[in-house]
């Protein structure tokens, strides 16, 4: 380390420390823990040093001291919300620190607000994805502090909502990932129902169709009562209508295709709604569309595999049957190797679409087998 950056690092410490003082003092000023959040808030959320720094200075604990003693400030509880936000994106020790200091209890609260704070229900939610998103023990007080329920909560008070049933998706994603519990509980409160309603009354909205995908993708994994649901409300064919509505959003067909994927997995329901909808043309044409792009490419090819696996193995009857018939190539048995929960974080920065943009090739009718062998070979040789 230069003695630049060292320097710089002690100054900005030194700072992070008098502004914290500054909060503690002044805690009975709403005034005065509004402007050290301000500051906080001013942070990058890529400055890991600088995310540390504050982290080690006591800001989480003075931020949430802060939302404790002023509950009924709306311009504090908002900006607390997003300088919590900020601290403790992809910062596990910061996620530690602002769930030991209470955290999780102060903005689960703002998720049962009065009418008069619905504005804090958007922070609220941001907040509550970025300290539990790296942790298992945040997940579990999460859960057991009743924030499944307060999440399907404020999608069921505000359907309408775009904005808020995207970042309740996201915050679903991030509850369930790993945590049976949370996606026990979550598919007992009817979160597969609400989140497949939420897509369909939202068809133009990228973000929220992004976030529902992983938020499917987690919910029904090795879930086979959550698969039922998600087939009794024929989730297969949201998920589809969202990649044929966002052809080029990266993130929606990666977890898009991971949704299917799971969704298929197991369930003969969810499979015959695929083969029904034709999910495998659909898939192809985006490992056609996406080359390249690891994430998106890994998805469709175990999504692929899991529907070619079943059609291989289709009797002459015409019903769809699960497992691994005799004669299928080793290639259509392959799955890639990763976690069957979704574990990205939502990312602050969205990729612009047109940067992702290709020539779309109509994919032949009726689909030949060869071809999409000869794609899944492609997307392998590409990762």
């Amino acid at each position: 380390m230069s003695k630049g950056t060292s320097d710089g690092k002690q100054r900005v410490s030194l700072m992070f420390g008098d502004l914290v003082r500054s909060m503690r003092r002044g805690i009975d000023s709403a005034q005065a823990q509004v402007k050290g959040c301000e500051v906080f808030d001013t942070v990058s959320v890529l400055d890991e040093d600088a995310k540390k720094l504050a982290g080690r200075a006591g800001a989480l604990e003075a931020i949430i001291a802060g939302m404790r003693r002023h509950p009924s400030n709306i311009d504090l509880q908002v900006i607390a919300c997003d300088a919590m936000m900020t601290l403790t994106w992809e910062e596990s020790s910061n996620q530690n620190l602002a769930i030991e200091a209470g955290g999780l209890d102060s903005v689960i609260r703002l998720l049962h607000s009065p009418s008069d704070m619905e504005v804090c229900l958007e922070p609220a939610l941001c907040a509550l994805t970025n300290l539990v998103s790296k942790s298992r023990t945040g997940q579990r007080k999460a859960g057991e502090g009743g924030a499944v329920e307060r999440v399907l909560g404020v999608m069921r008070a505000f359907p309408a909502s775009s904005i808020l049933s995207a970042k309740a998706c996201a915050t679903l994603h991030a509850l369930t990932r790993y945590d049976v519990a949370n996606q026990k509980a979550a598919g007992e409160q009817q979160a597969v129902e609400l989140v497949v309603e939420a897509m369909r009354a939202h068809t133009d909205h990228e973000e929220l169709h992004f976030t529902a995908c992983e938020a499917i993708q987690n919910l029904v994994f090795s879930n086979t009562e959550n698969q039922q649901r998600a087939g009794m409300v024929d989730a297969v064919d949201a998920v589809l209508l969202a990649m044929r509505s966002h052809k080029f959003s990266v993130t929606v067909h990666q977890h898009a295709c991971g949704a299917i994927w799971n969704l298929v997995d197991g369930s003969e329901m969810n499979m015959a709604s695929a083969h029904a909808a034709h999910a495998e043309e659909c898939i192809i044409a985006t490992v056609d569309r996406f080359p390249g792009l690891e994430g998106v490419q890994e998805n469709a090819c175990g999504a692929l595999s899991k529907l070619q696996q079943a059609r291989l193995s289709t009797p002459l009857s015409g019903a769809v049957t699960l497992g691994d018939a005799e004669g299928i190539s080793p290639f259509h048995r392959w799955k890639p190797s990763r976690k069957g929960f979704c574990t990205q974080a939502a990312s602050v920065f969205r990729p612009v679409p047109h940067l992702f943009r290709t020539e779309v090739r109509a994919p032949p009718l009726p689909l030949a087998p060869a071809r999409a062998v000869r794609l899944l070979t492609m997307a392998l040789r590409r990762r």
